[in-house]
């Protein structure tokens, strides 16, 4: 009996000595590592901090100060395509005495930051769609997204998602557009010639001078088809328009609005690629006479959808030219004039109309007709004009109408686009 107490009365003994020796020797050993009332050696900084020879508590305080003005004025931006989205620094928190004990002396060291997984997949989804995201390393953003917090905006350059996408994403056609040409011959060889380009992130292309550069070998009829086919295509995506040109008279190999005439003296068609990422063109032919153009690209979460608005149709004059010689003046029929406003409407990620854009307000004018009827020489009147429909006064009056009705639209639309549409023949 008094073996048995004697026993259990030294292993408490023991136990007692061993956690008390090592909580000791912890102590110890921490105060080692990190001495009470420790200085920091000059020359230590935590993340953008200088706080060489303030203790830890002047460095806690030093560095919630400057968190605290940085978390008031700044954030950290992610764009993708051309689009942006800021994740507001409050949102950030910020490990302070992880970064403080961890903090080696005469060193650069980090300060710690940390933003839930959830609140950047939510940004991103809202910036890009889901399809995207799913294809997005989220986690190694999220610690680039981390650091730059670290950083209390010293590095200033947003962040690209496109540089954290998995090797397995594939780029998709983003717009397909489709158009009647003269000449079925053509189509053939220009496919064969020009069937692909590309439009680098942020860059523009010229069709006359960058596609077809030194090709002087199709009729610029042709080539304002072709042309015409690209602008189509163009409109049901976020390409910018920066020169595009259109007939005064509406011709009858055009697709009315989406007419882009081109010839190889000083007529161009030129868009620009707001993307951080190239887009590429291909160029088909569906069947004879049809010439297709396919723009690819990465999908950005968003859809552009062509819409026209407000086609009008004006009524040509009939001049009559009475003549005793009919062979010297020649009858000629004549020709509607015709007007369509273009739109691009921007769906986002939900389906919603999130924006529209006037892109373009095309006007034709009429055509007269010429009528020519003999008579004798003696009897010649004057040229007569007959059921004037509209006149010219009142023609251009409804343009000048129309184009402020249009142009107060394009004012309303957040995002309303500022190029403006060239008429030359």
């Amino acid at each position: 009996m008094k073996k048995g107490y004697v026993r259990t009365l030294i292993l408490l003994i023991s136990s007692t000595l061993f956690i008390t020796c090592f909580s000791q020797a912890a102590v110890f050993a921490y105060e080692k590592v990190f001495p009470p009332g420790r200085i920091f050696a000059n020359g230590t900084v935590v993340g953008p901090i200088d706080v060489g020879n303030l203790s830890e508590d002047e460095a806690l305080s030093k560095i919630s100060e400057a968190i605290e003005i940085w978390q008031n004025k700044q954030e950290i931006t992610v764009s993708f395509s051309n689009q942006e989205r800021t994740i507001p620094a409050i949102d950030m928190t910020f490990l302070l005495q992880e970064s403080i004990r961890s903090a080696e002396d005469g060193a650069t060291n980090p300060l710690y930051a940390n933003i839930s997984k959830e609140t950047v997949r939510s940004v991103l989804v809202e910036m890009a769609g889901g399809e995207f995201v799913s294809n997005l390393d989220v986690t190694k953003l999220k610690s680039e997204i981390e650091r730059k917090a670290g950083l209390l905006g010293k590095d200033g350059k947003e962040i690209v998602a496109i540089e954290f996408l998995r090797d397995n994403l594939e780029t998709k056609v983003l717009s397909r557009a489709e158009m009647n040409v003269t000449d079925a011959e053509d189509v053939a060889s220009f496919v064969k010639q020009h069937a692909t380009f590309t439009i680098p992130a942020f860059q523009t292309v010229a069709f006359m001078k960058d596609v077809m550069a030194n090709d002087h070998t199709f009729s610029e009829a042709f080539l304002t088809e072709a042309a015409s086919t690209f602008y189509k295509a163009s409109l049901a995506t976020n390409l910018q328009i920066i020169e595009r040109h259109r007939s005064v008279e509406f011709p009858s190999d055009a697709e009315a609005g989406y007419e882009a005439k081109v010839n190889q003296s000083d007529l161009d068609f030129i868009v620009n690629n707001p993307n951080d990422t190239e887009l590429t063109v291909t160029f088909k032919s569906k069947q004879q006479g049809v010439l297709v153009a396919e723009i690819s690209g990465y999908p950005n979460g968003k859809k552009y959808v062509v819409r026209q608005e407000n086609p009008k149709t004006y009524p040509f004059k009939t001049i009559v030219r009475y003549t005793s010689d009919p062979s010297k003046p020649a009858a000629s029929p004549g020709k509607q004039g015709y007007s369509v406003s273009v739109y691009r409407d921007i769906y986002d990620s939900s389906g919603e109309v999130s924006d529209y854009k006037l892109m373009a307000k095309d006007f034709y004018l009429p055509i007269n007709e010429v009528v020519v009827k003999e008579t004798k020489e003696e009897e010649v009147p004057e040229e007569v004009t007959e059921e004037p429909a509209v006149d010219n006064e009142e023609r251009a009056k409804d343009a000048d109408e129309e184009t402020n009705v249009d142009q107060e639209v394009k004012e309303e639309s957040p995002e309303a686009n500022e190029e403006e549409t060239d008429v030359k023949k």
